[in-house]
């Protein structure tokens, strides 16, 4: 019998750069950056988990728990530790994520949206990971991609789905995504 192989590509340590509106104002793109500071890729997000992320990342407290404040005392409630996030691929515009937990000594892999994710991952103080091969496909010079903090606009809405590829779209077109 010939035994199994799994080849793991190299996990790049990333954070979030920022969070910006996008033309359509439905949804927004949320830039992460390597923690050297080289790459940075965009995610598409929800209206939703935007308000979140912002709220985690300016430490704003609301007077009743939302859905990620309630997941978060749930695993503290339960014992259950966030370990990483880590965004394992990039199929047809689709971001896939992992949150690795600890609960009782088992190790459990769950899967996410990158957005929420990301939130717990604030929430948990866990690091950030991404799979080097997605940084191949969706990552650009973090130079090109600016350096400013963005306004998320309060909004319901439903997520728009991400079909491009990152690597079609000239430095402009992306900058325009990133800034409108």
């Amino acid at each position: 019998m010939t035994p199994l192989i799994f080849v793991q590509m190299a996990r790049v340590s990333v954070h979030i750069k920022y969070i910006a509106e996008l033309n359509n104002a439905v949804a927004r793109v949320m830039v992460m950056e390597t923690d050297d500071h080289k790459i940075s890729f965009p995610i598409i997000i929800a209206e939703a988990e935007a308000l979140s992320l912002v709220k985690e990342l300016d430490n704003v407290r609301v007077k009743r728990p939302q859905t990620h404040d309630l997941m978060d005392d749930l695993m503290n409630g339960f014992g259950i530790s966030l370990q990483e996030v880590y965004i394992h691929s990039f199929t047809e515009g689709v971001f896939y994520t992992e949150m690795h937990c600890v609960s009782d000594g088992k190790d459990v892999a769950l899967d996410a949206r990158a957005s929420d994710a990301v939130i717990m991952a604030l929430k948990q103080q866990c690091p950030i990971f991404v799979d080097s091969s997605v940084l191949e496909r969706v990552g650009l010079p973090s130079a090109s991609l600016g350096n400013e903090e963005a306004e998320v606009a309060v909004m319901d809405s439903d997520i728009v789905p991400d079909t491009g590829d990152y690597r079609s779209k000239s430095q402009k077109e992306l900058a325009s995504l990133l800034h409108d």
